[in-house]
């Protein structure tokens, strides 16, 4: 089995939002990366000769002057990231969490991931040669898990601020270097390759984050907030999650894409809120539809709606009995905004063009025959328990 968990050490892990809002992943629990999923998978034996080792003990190939020169480039802008959490009422305790950030502009803007200062009361960056800068949470986006931190732009102005890349031009075999903080040990850097694209993982709101690059180059507890390089020493993701099973582990990063997409915002002190219908949904295939008796293998059947949504004020019906269990009687999705519906991700691309407010209209499939519904989106909660 493999275990999805964030990458930030010293954050303990938070009560578990209950299970039935949101969208949901086939045959997955979806739950905050800051507790954790696990995905039920078999994995077959490795017959290679190296199958068997940790992957610290592999042998890697790479150019060694290509990876230190952009290690001695990137490396100064990658900054260590300390928080101070105080909560409690009379009495107060504090908590402390650890992880990493890049340096994005002149004007003092660190990039990082929402979950390294979630509920942070002080953001301390520390630069590679020591120094200590008071920094600012100044705009985020919780369902991608990334968020600005800003210190005086006048303490960062002899460093190189990294380049944003294209990651809609990763390919798997590119060469993956990944710059932080592991555990806490500044300036570390490791190397891997892309081992895969268009991965999708759930964020600290349970809304997932599509097209996300997983590698194999190590990163560990740390290296949240860090980037993630190309050959050419441009940033092609925010490092995120890991998975591990014993010694092994892949790691995930959220797209160099999805931050320049709403980076505008963030850097105006945005908080960005995405849209929300409240369903729960099942990509539809032909097991699936002659398992629950469906009428169609095709589309993303609702199998809940949340109560107080705005699927339920607009009168989706879902497909699940009061005993738990699926029935046929939920209505299938198959077009939103005349764009077809084929699985969960293309309802969550969509949506990723909208804000709360706007209005979609949903084709979907009911009592046999196809009708469209006219929906406001709503915003998505802060909570889902």
């Amino acid at each position: 089995m493999y275990e999805y968990e964030a990458l930030t050490p010293l954050q303990p892990p938070r009560p578990s939002s209950k299970p039935g809002r949101g969208f949901l992943m086939p045959l997955m629990v979806v739950l905050a990366l800051i507790v954790g999923i696990a995905v039920g998978t078999n994995w077959p034996e490795s017959d290679n000769t190296f199958g068997g080792l940790p992957a610290s003990a592999r042998i890697e190939v790479f150019d060694e002057s290509q990876v230190k020169t952009i290690f001695e480039v990137a490396g100064p802008a990658v900054a260590l990231i300390e928080t101070t959490t105080v909560s409690g009422g009379a009495l107060r305790f504090s908590q402390r969490g650890q992880g990493s950030a890049f340096l994005i502009d002149q004007e003092g803007h660190f990039l990082t991931n929402f979950h390294v200062i979630d509920g942070a009361t002080r953001v301390t960056v520390i630069l590679d040669d020591g120094q200590r800068l008071r920094g600012t949470v100044k705009g985020s986006d919780r369902a991608n898990d990334l968020a600005i931190v800003q210190v005086d732009a006048r303490q960062v102005d002899h460093l190189t601020p990294l380049v944003l890349g294209n990651s809609d031009l990763v390919k798997p075999g590119q060469l993956a270097i990944a710059l932080g903080s592991p555990f806490g040990l500044q300036g570390s850097v490791t190397v891997g390759v892309v081992s895969g694209t268009g991965r999708t993982l759930p964020s600290v709101t349970q809304r997932p984050i599509l097209n996300m690059i997983q590698t194999d180059a190590a990163i560990f507890p740390g290296n949240s907030g860090g980037p993630l390089l190309n050959s050419m020493g441009e940033v092609i993701g925010i490092n995120t999650a890991v998975a591990s099973r014993g010694n092994e582990s892949l790691g995930f990063a959220v797209p160099s894409n999805t931050a320049k997409a709403v980076l505008d915002r963030l850097l105006t002190g945005t908080i960005v809120s995405r849209p929300w219908l409240g369903v729960s949904l099942l990509t539809l295939t032909d097991d699936t539809a002659a398992e629950f008796n469906l009428p169609r293998a095709s589309g993303v059947y609702i199998t809940d709606v949340v109560a107080d949504s705005p699927a339920l004020a607009a009168g989706l019906l879902r497909g699940r009995g009061d005993d738990g269990s699926l029935t046929n009687d939920g209505d299938i999705i198959v077009a939103v905004d005349d764009q077809p519906v084929r699985e969960v991700n293309d309802l969550i691309s969509h949506f990723n063009t909208k804000q709360p407010g706007d209005e979609v209209t949903l084709r979907i499939f009911r009592d046999g025959r196809e009708l469209n519904i006219t929906i406001t989106l709503g915003a998505w909660p802060d909570s889902l328990s």
